[in-house]
């Protein structure tokens, strides 16, 4: 099974550090299809923060969707197919994203970016100090600690 680049013919990558908001990568996958006959379809990605988009193509001006990745998991076990692609998913709170990068190397870019963007989240969620709130009236004085 074959997935070539879409416009430029190659397979755009751009990954950088997002400081406080984690890691960002962007380029092409193709995704399986959850309706009907589950087909395989070529689609830009881009991830930041923590959740995917995904778009017709690298202009992003048709966006066709958003993978939450609060909550998700990325497993480590994958599969190289016959001509070297990578195929992942992403487990969801609601469903499963099957997806394939044209290499295992741009595979395990992806799998890696999102990993740390989940990890990045769930350290940034247990590490926030307790919040509290404070109240006062005329009548009456109390605070409440998270």
């Amino acid at each position: 099974m074959s997935f070539g680049g879409g416009a430029g013919g190659g397979v755009a990558d751009n990954e950088r550090e997002r400081g406080p908001g984690g890691p960002s990568l962007s380029g092409y996958l193709s995704k399986r299809g959850d309706k009907g006959i589950k087909t395989w379809k070529r689609r830009f990605f881009v991830l930041e923060y923590n959740e995917i988009a995904y778009y017709v193509d690298e202009t992003r001006q048709n966006e066709l969707g958003r993978i939450p990745l609060k909550g998700s998991t990325v497993p480590t076990s994958f599969t190289v197919g016959s001509q070297g692609e990578g195929y992942f998913q992403i487990n969801t709170p609601l469903r499963i994203y099957y997806l394939v990068a044209d290499t295992k190397s741009t595979m395990d870019k992806w799998t890696k970016a999102c990993q740390k963007s989940i990890e990045m989240y769930h350290h940034r969620k247990n590490s926030l100090p307790p919040r509290t709130l404070l109240f006062s009236s005329s009548k009456a004085s109390f605070s409440i600690s998270r």
